[in-house]
């Protein structure tokens, strides 16, 4: 290999095999860039250029080489794009970097050493292309899922060139999406406000910027609205100034973006968002529905207009919904499908279906599997044993110990584990159910009313006026022991 393709600044220079995709992005990347969506310009670059590593790599040198000069405009529409013009040369450099390792797996010399000659050199590029590079990276990183290195790469980023607003929005999405991925229950943080105003404010004609923002907003008001049953004094004006900047947001966002299934599709799952008197269901299954007039066939859509349904108590439609993302292998799809099926089938079998599909999931997605079986067998078949093997069966398929937490009969394991040295206060213990239920991470057959009529039960008088059962006798109250 030329000494010269190992100094490019490309994907096939980004150590991507480390990575864990879900499933094949490339199927999904290539419809992605068949949108002709002007506000898109510079995710569909970086769908391009994964697009031909990932046909490079995983598939074809011919498929890479045609989906290379097939989608070449998309380089042209990002740099004739005012906003990105300025970084042409970083473009420029990944674009012909690609073109390099193609004509190299070509056996193409004389065209590959024209080529190697053209692109710029990374030392005479500038700290704003410099920027560009970055952000090109951690974008094509996120494709894969959620990560920390996205992050400090964005963060770089800014900063090198702090003046470009889809930096801000980046690293912005980078840290809302790595939060949902490694701690669900955390507020988002300043950090993440601040990037997602920056972008809207620096450049306010932009949907998905208004859309990321307001979705942030709206987890930061969900989070104040189940920790305090009653909003604070200090914290009403603040709350309900939020939760009125969410629903102009998406106004605004609506009115610029009607045309375009991503914005309409984001809309709509913010709304879902919002806690009462907020959430406007009807609101978001038209956002949803009119996004799925467009994309038909997109799963993420078919996942959450099935989900929009059953929260607003139309199962049977859900279901058919969600059974289409189903076939795409959308995980979330999968829970919701069973949480909607039980309500109208009452020999559904569960196990069953859960094991069917087990094989379809990422490790991670996998071992969140075994504990949704878990919790099934613990809680409504009573099989305890059985149960409690599917945690320990999930603890080997992953060490994301955070998602095996998650779950309400980890208690039970954790008697199991610990209980001969360890007590439990019956208010850690309900906490850790309220938190569960009213961040819909509780198992989808717990009925949640029973399970607060049980709470209610063990501190009659109050939190504080509580004393410190140990864990067994907390559990045989619930029903697990």
């Amino acid at each position: 290999m030329d000494n010269r393709l190992l100094t490019l600044e490309c994907p096939f220079n980004w150590n991507l095999e480390q990575w864990d995709s879900k499933r094949c992005l490339f199927f999904k990347l290539l419809a992605n860039l068949n949108d002709n969506e002007s506000m898109y310009y510079f995710q569909h670059f970086v769908f391009y250029i994964l697009c031909i590593y990932l046909a490079t790599a995983k598939r074809s040198i011919e498929e890479g080489w045609n989906i290379l000069i097939s989608y070449e405009y998309f380089f042209g529409c990002l740099i004739a794009d005012e906003r990105m013009s300025s970084y042409k040369t970083a473009f420029k450099h990944i674009v012909w970097s690609c073109l390099a390792f193609v004509l190299f797996y070509m056996k193409k010399e004389d065209e590959l050493n024209t080529v190697l000659n053209k692109i710029p050199p990374l030392d005479t590029i500038d700290d704003k292309n410099r920027a560009a590079i970055l952000a090109v990276r951690a974008a094509l990183m996120h494709e894969f899922g959620p990560n920390a290195l996205s992050i400090e790469m964005t963060r770089e980023a800014l900063a090198l060139d702090p003046d470009q607003a889809e930096w801000w929005h980046l690293h912005g999405k980078g840290l809302q999406r790595y939060r949902k991925y490694a701690r669900r229950y955390d507020i988002p943080s300043d950090e993440e406000l601040r990037c997602a105003e920056k972008a809207v404010q620096m450049y306010p004609k932009s949907p998905l910027y208004m859309v990321l923002l307001a979705r942030s907003y709206a987890e930061t008001v969900v989070h104040i609205f189940y920790e305090y049953p009653k909003i604070p004094p200090e914290l009403k004006d603040v709350y309900y100034k939020m939760n009125m900047a969410v629903l102009q947001l998406l106004k605004t966002a609506k009115e610029l973006g009607s045309d375009s299934w991503h914005v309409l599709y984001r809309c709509g799952f913010v709304y879902l968002k919002l806690p009462k008197p907020y959430k406007n269901r009807l609101e978001a299954i038209r956002c949803l529905e009119n996004a799925h007039k467009i994309r038909p066939r997109e799963a993420t859509i078919n996942h959450h207009l099935g989900t929009a349904y059953g929260l607003s108590g139309m199962f049977r439609e859900a279901v058919n919904y969600l059974e289409k993302a189903l076939q795409d292998n959308i995980y979330g799809a999968l829970l919701d499908f069973v949480r909607y099926t039980l309500k109208f089938n009452d020999s559904f079998n569960v196990t069953k279906f859960l094991d069917e599909n087990y094989e379809k999931f990422t490790n991670d997605e996998r071992a969140d599997l075994l504990c949704q079986k878990g919790s099934y067998l613990i809680i409504v078949e009573r099989n305890i044993s059985e149960g409690l093997n599917c945690y320990l069966k999930a603890m080997k398929v992953t060490d994301n110990v955070y998602l095996l937490e998650r779950h309400l009969p980890v208690i039970a394991l954790h008697f199991v584990e610990f209980g001969k040295t360890r007590k439990l206060s019956v208010y850690e213990l309900s906490m850790h159910l309220v938190r569960r239920m009213k961040t819909h991470y509780v198992p989808v057959w717990i009925n949640e009313q029973e399970l607060y009529s049980v709470i209610k039960k063990l501190y009659p008088k109050g939190i504080k006026d509580t004393v410190d059962p140990p864990i067994t006798y907390v559990l045989n109250i619930l029903g697990l022991l």
